[in-house]
């Protein structure tokens, strides 16, 4: 019998951005009915799908905007901070000057010392759904080496506001990944099929991605380390990994809507749709 059996997945929240296009920092703008942040959805549904932890992934300043939530969470699932900071690198380049932050696959990297077990990935603006939750969670606790990324279809994840940004992605009859690309500014009008699968972020991994975090980030440190417009993405790891045999990745395609907050205009389609789902009026009370 396996070890990931006897290990609860942990949930990881990227919320360290600064929401430059939204004007403001949406990851912690108040909605709905239930006055929440739209990441406390996600820990509602991760919640009730089994797992165990939940780690914010933030810059220092931002913990304040948690520390309600997170009186209101810590007797439901184990709760822990982790601060992105620039600074936040391998002893050999702790000294280097920048000012950009490294990336989403940095953020993860940061997170190291929290991760024992199968963990989960999602940005913090972003609504994936319940099933979702569901299915990462039935899957992360197989004794299956693979790891995992859920995808949507692009129709469900187009914003009526602007373009958005989407990992377009390539897939085998068996379901696993051969490879994504970033684009830039896809809307309704875009020349993608609407039923093409994309990456919003949702990602399951075994805890032997830090191993292969390590590596990579070394490397791109090498190659980059002075260059202020280069970031180190999931992405960019997930596809190398692949290509070189070293893991595989299973889509798992999900038929949620992708609810999200680009724009300041997105607000309100944001809350119409929270309230077509069954979510309590306050999330916390009677969990």
């Amino acid at each position: 019998m396996g070890p990931f059996l006897f290990m609860t997945p942990t949930l990881i929240i990227m919320g360290a951005g600064n929401s430059s296009r939204y004007g403001r920092l949406k990851q912690f703008e108040k909605i709905g009915i239930q006055n929440s942040y739209l990441l406390e959805f996600g820990i509602y549904d991760a919640i009730k799908a089994g797992f165990g932890k939940v780690v914010f992934i933030i810059q220092k300043e931002y913990k304040k905007y948690l520390s309600e939530l997170s009186e209101n969470i810590k007797d439901k699932i184990k709760v822990e901070y982790v601060f992105q900071e620039v600074g936040s690198l391998p002893e050999q380049y702790s000294n280097v000057k920048r000012t950009k932050p490294w990336g989403t696959a940095h953020a993860i990297w940061c997170c190291k010392k929290e991760i024992e077990g199968p963990f989960t990935i999602i940005n913090a603006d972003d609504f994936y759904g319940e099933t979702s939750y569901k299915t990462l969670y039935e899957n992360l606790i197989k004794e299956e080496e693979s790891y995992y990324m859920v995808g949507y279809t692009l129709e469900n994840t187009l914003s009526e506001n602007g373009g958005v940004n989407r990992g377009i992605c390539s897939f085998n009859s068996d379901n696993y990944l051969e490879n994504i690309k970033e684009e830039i500014g896809i809307s309704n009008f875009s020349t993608h099929e609407k039923d093409t699968i994309v990456s919003m972020n949702m990602w399951g991994f075994q805890s032997n991605f830090i191993s292969h975090l390590n590596e990579e980030l070394e490397l791109f440190l090498k190659e980059n380390i002075n260059n202020e417009s280069k970031e180190f993405f999931i992405p960019m790891v997930v596809n190398k990994l692949i290509k070189g045999g070293k893991e595989k990745v299973k889509v798992l395609q999900s038929n949620e809507k992708w609810i999200g907050m680009s724009y300041k205009e997105d607000k309100l389609s944001v809350e119409l749709s929270l309230e077509n789902k069954n979510y309590p009026k306050n999330l916390w009370r009677k969990y």
